[in-house]
């Protein structure tokens, strides 16, 4: 069996493997504010599967991280599923500060890309409705819609000659 030591610098080493990816996560989410922005469907496909790719790598190095933690709880013997403020209390010295300041650092980047998707999500819906409204604007054809002085087919056109009128 592997001993504390060995598992808390494998430990540590997951943690970073986690906020690397984090920060490419980020990173994306503000390449997202541009494209949509932009409105580049095409290249926003192409974030949409790098970011995915990101999250699956997240969810691998997670159950890294969760087994690790595991292995090393019942090797010291503490609760593993309290906090890492905790969890770091029963490491080596050396790696309290550099895994305590790596969740820091993994919490500051999930807090900055909730801000971001939030503002994406946001911008990403207003482009939505618009683009609604332009697609109800223009259903069916325009011969349709609209007459030969521009105004809706529903609206008719008041004549103001009287002899317009019909008695």
């Amino acid at each position: 069996m592997k001993n504390g030591q060995e598992i808390s610098k494998q430990l540590l080493d997951v943690l970073s493997q986690i906020k690397d990816t984090v920060q490419k996560i980020l990173e994306i989410e503000d390449q997202k504010y541009d494209v949509i922005k932009n409105m580049e469907i095409d290249q926003l496909l192409v974030v949409n599967e790098e970011e995915v790719d990101l999250l699956h790598k997240i969810e691998i190095l997670e159950a890294k991280r969760v087994d690790l933690i595991e292995t090393l709880s019942l090797k010291i013997g503490f609760d593993p599923q309290q906090p890492i403020s905790k969890i770091a209390k029963f490491l080596a010295e050396e790696d309290q500060e550099n895994i305590l300041s790596i969740s820091m650092e993994i919490k500051n980047l999930c807090t900055r890309i909730d801000i971001i998707t939030d503002r994406n999500e946001y911008i990403l819906k207003n482009s939505v409705e618009i683009i609604a409204q332009i697609l109800e604007l223009t259903q069916g054809t325009p011969v349709e819609q609209y007459n030969s002085q521009g105004l809706s087919a529903d609206v008719k056109k008041h004549s103001l000659h009287m002899l317009d009128q019909l008695v």
